[in-house]
């Protein structure tokens, strides 16, 4: 039987779940070390646009990852 490769790792399946253009500011921010200024810069956003979707993105892996957490 196929295994799910994220059982083990419930922020990759809540980033899988995300809007992508969340997902890509999360990952920007998380795991490329991109500054919000950084990304706003790369992605043609306002600083404002990055700070809110960066919000609501770590917002999102964290509520998920409580839920399968209990």
């Amino acid at each position: 039987l196929p295994q799910d490769t994220h059982a083990a790792d419930p922020e990759q399946t809540a980033l899988d779940r995300m809007a992508p253009a969340n997902r890509q500011i999360y990952l920007l921010s998380h795991y490329a070390d991109k500054t919000n200024e950084e990304i706003a810069q790369t992605l043609s956003m306002s600083y404002r646009a990055v700070e809110s979707r960066l919000y609501r993105s770590r917002q999102e892996v964290r509520e998920y990852v409580r839920r399968m957490a209990m």
